[in-house]
């Protein structure tokens, strides 16, 4: 890929499927930093990712609007909270209720 017009066509697999197909654990915390494919991320991983306690995101807000990843996270039961906002980047703590105290 020379320049920035060049396309590569990546394979890619949902975070459900991967853990259906190899058989893991669930997990209980995952953070998610896909340089502005967090909501395609959250819609390939309902089942694995909305039952975590914790998750750690990272979205790209050039890329995604973060009020509709928080709006999706909310309507799955976490507590949304932001950590730190940087250029175009908001971090975002989601939990569920019972989950430990905040990581700053």
């Amino acid at each position: 890929m020379d320049d920035a017009t060049d396309v590569a066509e990546i394979p890619v697999t949902r975070v459900d499927t991967i853990v259906q197909q190899e058989d893991l654990p669930q997990p209980t915390v995952a953070k998610i930093d896909v340089e502005g494919a967090e909501l395609q991320v959250l819609d390939g991983g309902e089942e694995t990712l909305y039952s975590c306690r914790e998750l750690f995101i990272e979205v790209h807000t050039d890329h995604v609007d973060v009020d509709e990843v928080i709006s999706r996270l909310t309507d799955a039961g976490f507590d949304v909270t932001t950590l730190k906002e940087r250029g175009n980047t908001e971090f975002l703590w989601a939990t569920t209720p019972g989950a430990e105290s905040s990581p700053q």
